[in-house]
């Protein structure tokens, strides 16, 4: 398969990964869903870097630059995650070196002196990850990990031949008319409620995944989240709110509970429940309130949507064209439903 890059040239990624020796204090840094996590356990297999993070958009921001100088990181790799803000990257270039690889849409090349910018569209991170790492050493123990998330991120046309080979590998058929069935969508699911039992600790459910399948021990945390997914769902046909050609609902949880879930596997169900429609939910977190939009039939882009609803106050907004997020202050939510209101859409 012949890879397109939006950004950056790959022989840079090896020239970045030469260039590491053992003195250098590495930081990986990847995104909070099965894609991030993925990518990580793939690419530590070649950096073996002690500090590793997950964190979400609302959190690429002057505090991660303080703590990776105060750690005295000089070599930082970020793996699917897309940086609206460039000061960021900018800032830690003052102390380390720089490798991005990440497949969300881009608005301009990162690529510097001190920034090795990988962007290819229409991949899952995870795959690329595997694809550029398995030339330096042999991958194929994690080769269904990287199978789920091409199917949770839902980017799975691109490399057919690939994952009908994996899929036969584990006694499993990849049909992609019929992604929902099978031995890797239910694995895909577990691992993906697995991650959001441990979202306040991702560290622990990136130890949990293991090399084999049958080592995996999680259907207990994957129930649990299942269940409340699932109520969550009904009070979302109870309260949800009509806009445009979709839906906006605020989950308005009890502190404690794990029922911001809905926000990243929830949104999927009920898209993809009325792919024709589009799903805007909004929750919480402290001084911030995090976004999720979808639309399947891709007939609205989601990315530009996210973007123009935030444009000039959001801390972050990004995606792809059937998935998106975007994060705000509190204080900016009455900006953001007055944009949401007077939204002109255009066809994508």
């Amino acid at each position: 398969m012949k890879i397109k890059f939006a950004a950056g040239n790959p022989k840079k990624i090896y020239g970045f990964i030469s260039n590491i020796n053992k003195n250098d204090k590495i930081a990986l840094i990847s995104h909070i869903d099965l894609d991030g996590l993925t990518a990580a356990k793939i690419t530590n297999e070649i950096l073996n870097a002690k500090n590793i993070f997950f964190l979400d958009y609302s959190e690429l921001n002057e505090d991660l630059i303080s703590k990776l100088k105060g750690l005295k990181i000089n070599k930082v790799v970020f793996t699917d995650l897309n940086f609206s803000n460039p000061d960021i990257i900018k800032g830690i270039e003052k102390f380390a070196d720089i490798l991005i690889i990440d497949h969300h849409l881009i608005t301009q090349d990162l690529n510097s002196d001190k920034t090795v910018f990988i962007n290819v569209q229409g991949l899952c991170t995870g795959y690329l990850c595997y694809y550029f790492f398995s030339k330096l050493k042999n991958l194929d123990k994690w080769d269904w990990l990287v199978a789920c998330s091409n199917v949770s991120d839902w980017l799975f046309m691109n490399n057919k031949k690939w994952l009908t080979k994996i899929y036969s590998k584990y006694n499993d058929k990849f049909n992609p008319d019929e992604i929902k069935k099978g031995k890797f969508w239910d694995l895909q699911h577990k691992l993906s409620l697995l991650i959001i039992y441990f979202r306040k600790d991702l560290l622990k459910a990136y130890s949990l995944i293991k090399e084999s399948i049958s080592d995996l021990k999680i259907d207990s945390y994957a129930n649990e989240i299942q269940n409340a997914i699932d109520e969550l769902v009904k009070k979302f046909k109870k309260e949800k709110q009509k806009i445009y050609d979709g839906y906006f609902w605020e989950i308005k949880s009890k502190s404690g509970k794990k029922q911001y879930g809905l926000k990243q596997i929830g949104i999927n169900k009920l898209s993809f429940d009325e792919p024709d429609k589009t799903f805007i939910i909004i929750v919480k977190s402290g001084k911030y309130y995090k976004i999720s939009s979808r639309r399947q039939d891709k007939k609205y882009n989601m990315a530009k949507l996210m973007q123009d609803l935030t444009k000039g106050y959001g801390v972050n907004a990004g995606g792809h064209v059937a998935a998106a997020g975007a994060v705000i202050y509190a204080e900016d939510l009455s900006k953001f439903k007055k944009r949401l209101k007077g939204y002109k859409y255009e066809n994508n």
